[in-house]
């Protein structure tokens, strides 16, 4: 149940007036009280005077003339004066016939004055039937007991009290009323700046965070709008601070050729940029806060962004738009989003039109891919001819002609090798695919012995000692041709540009990925030749690699063959110390998605 709200200079006002009547009240009662009492202190001191003159006058008569004597009482006298035995029988009454009255044996002030020698009682008089006061004392007057009491009636109190009561009456009302007006303006005084704090915190809510909170007297209040103002300033500058990053953000997106596009994980459009409004020609249209697919009506796009989300780890792929002019390809790359307390709250795609670069690719790999193909007749019809010039015996006794042809065969096998690796390459790059298609689950220690195999004429050749750790049992998935091509180019390589004698060392390492590890003690690599060895038909030194028949893309083919196995090859080079290589592979199974 919620409770109704109420004003605070309402709660103050009444509060305060409550207190204050109370207060007032309170002190009426006391003082009033406090007042009878001592109205009745000073009639029953009198009274007790009167009896000392009474008692004293008895005591000076005979007993027999005390009749006489109480006559003068009931003249002289304005209080009622009683005389009765030790038994409570009435001798003498100033105001009623003493024959007539009851025996007084059992009133409270007859019993006390009895017991203690004087006693007092408030009560109504059975003789007068009004309220009185009374006082007894016990004499002994001779040798009888008598008991003398005076009384007056408490009319006469209530009488003087009561224009007592009636001045205090007056008081107690204009002190209520004082008090109202003094509730009245100290919750005033109390509720003033509190209603100018309000005021102030509506402007800050508006926006408004230039003004000052009013400054007050109240020291608490005071404090509380010193803070007001310091969280205005705070805020105001945070606020500047966010807009000034908000449009330096909405500057940089705008300025990307690429299309940028942030979705939530309900793949709900939260930002987009110019250029992914561009690229999909949505001029006009309303984009955000709409479903990716709504906007975009490509099916291919929204399973990308609905697997990332599953997956979870950042992605790159090419997709195909078919539109009235033609098809387009974009390549679309994904990462999380995530707040300032870095929980991921989303999706970021950033789409960049690569059509021109693919066809361009594809023009230059058709282009490589036909070259090769017309150099491999020439190049087998040169060979073969060599050959059979060779085998002839009219050459034997011709030493220079057959070093000539023999230059010739050995160019002839180099030139072969290179068309064969520009073969590989083209394939690679335009059946990946395909090739991706024929992966399948490959031991690695049989890779690896496969591999060795095959390097053992070169090491033999160059007297190298191969080395070999890997555990059994190892699965990946992989096209085992690919795979092991991109092996044996490395451990040739290693074969190749080590000194005879020395160790080369194939090690395989498993954690979250797989480590197969090439291990040279050759010469080295320069650090400033590291970033290109992989690049067609570099050479770290051209002259030792002519002399050993590389053909420069054979670091080429093992790089795109791992990245084709969405792994890389990485490689650390010291001068004199040797190469090692490194081919990084994954160990989950993963689909050609």
């Amino acid at each position: 149940m919620i409770r109704p709200r109420r004003k605070l200079f309402t709660v103050l006002f009444l509060s305060n007036f409550v207190l204050a009547g109370f207060l007032v009240l309170g002190l009426g009662w006391f003082t009033t009280d406090a007042l009878k009492g001592i109205y009745r202190s000073v009639w029953v001191h009198h009274l007790e005077e009167s009896l000392d003159f009474a008692e004293g006058r008895l005591r000076q008569v005979p007993t027999d003339s005390m009749v006489g004597e109480f006559r003068q009482f009931r003249n002289s006298m304005r209080m009622r004066v009683t005389l009765m035995d030790s038994a409570g029988n009435v001798r003498f009454d100033t105001d009623t016939t003493a024959g007539t009255m009851q025996n007084h044996r059992s009133r409270p002030e007859f019993i006390e004055a009895m017991q203690k020698g004087e006693g007092q009682a408030t009560r109504l008089s059975a003789t007068v039937s009004i309220p009185m006061l009374y006082v007894a004392r016990r004499m002994e007057i001779g040798k009888e007991i008598l008991i003398l009491r005076m009384s007056t009636p408490l009319t006469g109190i209530d009488q003087e009290l009561s224009g007592a009561y009636k001045h205090w009456g007056m008081a107690v009302a204009l002190a209520i009323l004082l008090g109202g007006v003094l509730a009245y303006l100290v919750s005033r005084r109390m509720v003033r700046p509190i209603q100018a704090l309000r005021k102030a915190a509506e402007r800050f809510a508006e926006g408004n965070l230039d003004g000052k909170m009013p400054n007050s007297t109240v020291d608490e209040v005071g404090l509380l709008a010193d803070s007001l103002n310091q969280m205005a300033e705070q805020l105001n500058s945070r606020i500047r601070s966010i807009a000034l990053q908000r449009n330096e953000t909405e500057a940089v997106l705008s300025s990307l050729t690429e299309g940028v596009v942030a979705l939530d994980h309900s793949s709900t459009i939260l930002r987009v940029n110019q250029a992914f409004i561009g690229l999909f020609h949505l001029h006009g249209r309303p984009v955000l806060g709409k479903k990716l697919l709504e906007v975009v009506r490509n099916s291919e796009l929204d399973s990308i962004q609905t697997n990332f989300r599953k997956e979870g780890h950042s992605f790159q792929r090419d997709i195909i738009i078919v539109e009235d002019a033609g098809e387009r390809t974009l390549q679309v790359r994904g990462s999380a989003l995530k707040d300032i307390q870095g929980q991921e709250i989303g999706t970021v795609l950033v789409l960049n039109d690569v059509s021109r670069v693919r066809k361009l690719e594809e023009m230059r790999s058709d282009f490589v891919s036909n070259v090769s193909h017309e150099l491999k007749t020439p190049i087998t019809s040169i060979k073969g001819y060599v050959e059979t010039l060779q085998g002839m015996a009219l050459l034997e006794s011709d030493r220079d002609a057959s070093r000539y042809l023999e230059t010739v065969s050995r160019q002839a096998d180099r030139l072969n090798a290179i068309v064969d690796d520009l073969l590989i390459l083209s394939r690679i790059e335009q059946d990946g695919t395909t090739l991706e298609a024929e992966f399948q689950e490959i031991n690695v220690a049989d890779l690896v012995d496969s591999v060795v195999q095959g390097a053992i004429p070169i090491a033999e050749k160059n007297h190298i000692q191969i080395t070999v750790s890997c555990p059994q049992d190892l699965p990946v998935n992989g096209n085992p041709g690919l795979l092991e091509q991109a092996l044996q180019n490395l451990v040739a390589n290693a074969c190749k540009y080590s000194d005879p004698g020395k160790t080369v060392l194939v090690e395989v390492q498993v954690n979250q990925v797989i480590h197969i590890t090439v291990r040279d003690q050759g010469f080295g690599i320069e650090k400033k030749h590291l970033p290109r060895i992989f690049e067609r038909f570099y050479r770290v030194d051209k002259a030792r690699s002519s002399s050993q028949g590389g053909t420069g893309l054979g670091l080429a083919i093992a790089k795109h063959i791992a990245l084709m196995h969405h792994g890389r090859i990485d490689v650390q080079s010291d001068i004199g110390a040797g190469s090692t290589f490194t081919m990084i592979l994954p160990r989950a199974n993963f689909s050609n998605s």
